[in-house]
């Protein structure tokens, strides 16, 4: 049989529209699961490729993917496994959370606000100058760790650390130069756009309190450093932060960040109300998981 021009055009189209959609099937289907969550109390939104799907039932193990965005309602405490790196990340209420690209080699994950605990393993083979394996974003700042035991809250703009074993880098997204090392039992600060305060130690039943909080209100209790002696002991090392450019962070505009926290804050309360609903009138816009 020959096929003229307009036929052969025709049937190229369809077999091409045909094979993406079977590759695009495979994709879907065969999805890298870079871990697991369960749910202990509350609730959970997850997005994923724009759909989303929230969790009411506890015990049930769910897989994360690289992508995902979570969202927990309050009075929720979320358990995340790392299947390669043997990492556990435990999220608290009203946080929102990003899998932003988990590998063998290298776990990066973002928090713009909320509360999480972090246990992040150490490398099987310790190398001299290892680079950090795992790294988190937050509003203002960015963390980066090798193996260690932390907790992050991050609240109206500013993010607060709290390392309980190894140490930890903090530095500001405004000034990346500007990094503090916190070790053990100590904790520092980023005020929104100002450089890492000096690592101060945190007594035991502070340290408690904020572990077991629901939220990062507990971080007011620790008396931070100032961020100024943090800039001078970084010029001490051969970086240096000159006083203009410290005036020149105090004005940059945070107007974004004080919209994502809002925008976040708004989705918490619509999930509850919406949930709430849900329960009364079985009724929902969003896919209810509760087995």
């Amino acid at each position: 049989m020959v096929l003229n021009a307009g036929e052969f055009i025709m049937k190229t189209l369809k077999f091409i529209f045909s094979l993406s959609l079977v590759l695009l099937y495979t994709t879907v289907l065969f999805a890298e699961q870079v871990g697991t969550l369960t749910i202990q109390t509350g609730l959970l939104k997850l997005r994923r490729s724009q759909m989303d799907t929230i969790y009411t039932d506890p015990g049930i193990s769910i897989p994360v993917e690289n992508g995902d965005e979570l969202q927990t309602g309050l009075k929720t405490r979320v358990i995340i496994q790392i299947t390669d790196q043997s990492d556990t990340i435990e999220l608290f209420a009203n946080t929102f959370f990003t899998v932003t690209g988990i590998s063998q080699e290298k776990s990066e994950v973002a928090m713009p606000t909320g509360k999480a605990r972090f246990l992040v393993s150490k490398p099987v083979k310790m190398v001299k100058k290892q680079r950090r394996r795992f790294r988190l974003r937050t509003a203002n700042a960015v963390i980066g760790v090798k193996g260690t035991e932390f907790v992050v809250g991050v609240l109206n703009g500013n993010t607060n650390l709290l390392t309980l074993s190894g140490i930890v880098s903090l530095a500001s997204l405004s000034a990346p130069d500007i990094e503090v090392k916190v070790s053990p039992n100590q904790a520092s600060k980023i005020r929104a756009n100002r450089p890492p305060t000096v690592p101060v130690d945190v007594p035991p039943e502070i340290q408690q309190k904020i572990i077991e909080s629901e939220d990062s209100e507990s971080f007011e209790q620790v008396e931070f450093g100032d961020e100024s002696e943090a800039a001078d002991a970084e010029a001490g090392q051969g970086k240096e932060l000159k006083s203009e450019d410290v005036e020149e962070l105090e004005e940059v505009d945070e107007q974004d960040i004080d919209e994502l926290i809002e925008e976040v804050n708004d989705e918490v309360q619509q999930i509850q109300e919406d949930v709430e609903e849900a329960n009364t009138n079985r009724s929902i816009e969003f896919t209810i998981i509760d087995e």
